[in-house]
């Protein structure tokens, strides 16, 4: 079962569909590019989860609203509020990185935080985020200050795009900055639980406080020698 949300949705995907007959969650986004044929109700979207145990499928998180609404209490939700509260994800990762510095603060409580018990240079993100929304790099005191006296005006502009499912402002996330080179990956575990990796790429950043989406590149090169690791 495939759930349709904005901010995109590609011809290849619509074609994938109708070449298999796939059904789809009616929507508003749906219904502008399938027949009724394709489209399954709420109703008997859960129904075909629940009872048939069919994988889902997304081209947007914005479809977590969706999920979290009608499918509560599934391993599907259970696990979506795993992957992406980042507080949640990191204590469940706790007895394999025991030394690794993090700590949930409310929005609130950003100005009157404690910096001698902060480990810098860290990074400050909201709990539950996408993309680069509200992440910030700090590498010390003052540049903390900066951070914390202009992030209700950063808030503004970006709490409004996504819904809470997505983006959360309500609670962030301090945590210490890894050094080395990132790399982001698209993958899905087969019914083996076997990782297949889509793709690999190379994610660099201009310094230690840029924390941009600006820059993903991959080759050849990048694909060999790192496909066995992450796999």
């Amino acid at each position: 079962m495939l759930i349709l949300e904005k901010p995109y949705v590609s011809e290849f995907l619509i074609e994938t569909v109708k070449k298999n007959n796939f059904c789809v969650l009616d929507n508003e986004i749906s219904r502008k590019y399938l027949s009724e044929k394709y489209l399954v109700s709420d109703k008997d979207a859960v129904k075909l989860y629940l009872d048939k145990n069919e994988p889902v499928y997304t081209n947007s998180e914005n479809a977590l609203n969706w999920i979290d609404k009608n499918l509560p209490n599934s391993p599907l939700n259970k696990l979506i509020k795993l992957s992406k509260d980042k507080v949640k994800f990191r204590s469940a990762l706790k007895e394999i990185y025991p030394d690794y510095f993090f700590k949930e603060v409310t929005k609130d409580e950003l100005k009157t935080v404690d910096v001698s018990f902060l480990k810098f240079p860290l990074v400050l993100k909201p709990s539950v985020g996408f993309l680069s929304f509200g992440v910030y790099g700090t590498e010390n005191e003052k540049s903390w200050k900066n951070i914390t006296e202009r992030i209700d005006e950063d808030i503004k502009k970006f709490e409004n795009i996504f819904p809470q499912n997505v983006v959360n402002t309500s609670k962030f996330i301090i945590e210490e900055m890894i050094e080395g080179d990132e790399y982001a990956l698209d993958a899905y575990f087969n019914h083996n639980g076997e990782a297949v990796i889509l793709n690999i790429f190379h994610h660099p950043f201009s310094d230690n406080n840029d924390v941009s989406d600006r820059i993903y590149y991959t080759n050849k090169e990048i694909m060999l020698s790192y496909l066995d690791k992450f796999k």
